[in-house]
């Protein structure tokens, strides 16, 4: 863990000098300020990095990925308006980015937007059909809307891309309890 913690330390330190770097030299490029914004959140320098996901929005109003990340800082945060406002903008700016649908929908989701998150979720799949996760987060809402068939189907093909996907396999156990009439496991 100490040689994978110093290498990433490593990579983080070097691409954070590398867009730094980059910066300096082209400080009118959105995707160096939002590649920065990026590193610098993960550094845990939120302030620093929502300066820069902005600063990559004034330079260029469709760069989608200062908003896609904008849309998962303001989750995070508990700010779901905010969140939701981004992750529209990415979608407007580029309708095919799988992530952003799956996390709108997740987003969705905690606000209780059910349909409106299977719609995102089946979105995500048609960009990306071979996304276990999505599939898992599309039973969970089925589930929830009492649709256990389609469910099922969903937590099977997670299953099938990645048959030790533990997550879903509780998923499918919990699903026949509940159909079953039992009360599933917390």
């Amino acid at each position: 863990m100490a040689f994978t913690t110093w290498h990433q330390t490593g990579y983080f330190k070097d691409a954070f000098c590398f867009y730094q770097h980059a910066l300096a030299n082209f400080p009118g490029s959105s995707e160096v300020n939002s590649r920065l914004g990026e590193l610098l959140l993960n550094k845990g320098q939120k302030k620093e990095a929502v300066e820069h996901f902005y600063r990559a929005i004034q330079l260029d109003p469709e760069n989608p990925n200062p908003h896609s990340h904008l849309g998962d800082f303001f989750a995070a945060a508990n700010q779901p308006e905010k969140a939701a406002y981004h992750y529209r903008q990415a979608l407007r700016i580029k309708p095919d980015l799988a992530a952003v649908h799956n996390n709108f929908a997740n987003l969705l989701v905690t606000l209780g937007e059910l349909d409106k998150a299977v719609h995102h979720y089946r979105s995500a799949l048609k960009i990306d059909p071979m996304s276990y996760r999505v599939y898992n987060n599309l039973a969970t809402v089925l589930i929830s809307k009492g649709e256990f068939e389609q469910a099922r189907k969903c937590l099977e093909k997670a299953l099938a891309i990645k048959p030790d996907y533990q997550t879903a396999q509780e998923n499918l156990k919990r699903l026949e309890a509940i159909k079953g009439g039992f009360s599933p496991a917390p």
